[in-house]
């Protein structure tokens, strides 16, 4: 597993993986980006999940009360150069833009090139 080093976009549905979201409504953003670290650590199984500042800011963008209901994911799984790490790989999420409709969008696994 740590000879691979992946690309993973994901559509994370936050409805799906937020439920009695609506009960807590000063935490919806908050919330949503626990969400996106949770899912993934279980998707990509590396603890260590970093978010990007433009995948923060996508979250963000309409308030803490009213994350985006859905929202385009990728995960790239990084090894960590520092030497007193924990964990040997981390995962990078960042905000794929430009999707204006989330019909027919399957997971695809990107292998990126050694050098």
């Amino acid at each position: 597993m740590l000879s691979t080093i992946s690309d993973h976009p994901f559509g994370n549905d936050r409805s799906t993986h937020i439920l009695g979201m609506f009960a807590f409504w000063p935490k919806g953003a908050p919330k949503a980006v626990k969400s996106v670290v949770e899912f993934a650590q279980k998707a990509m199984g590396v603890k260590d999940v970093r978010v990007s500042p433009p995948l923060n800011q996508a979250i963000w963008a309409r308030g803490v009360r009213s994350p985006p209901n859905r929202i385009r994911v990728r995960f790239e799984r990084k090894r960590n150069d520092d030497e007193n790490a924990k964990e040997k790989l981390y995962v990078l999420a960042s905000y794929v833009e430009g999707i204006t409709s989330f019909k027919g969008l399957e997971t695809t696994v990107i292998e990126a090139d050694e050098e």
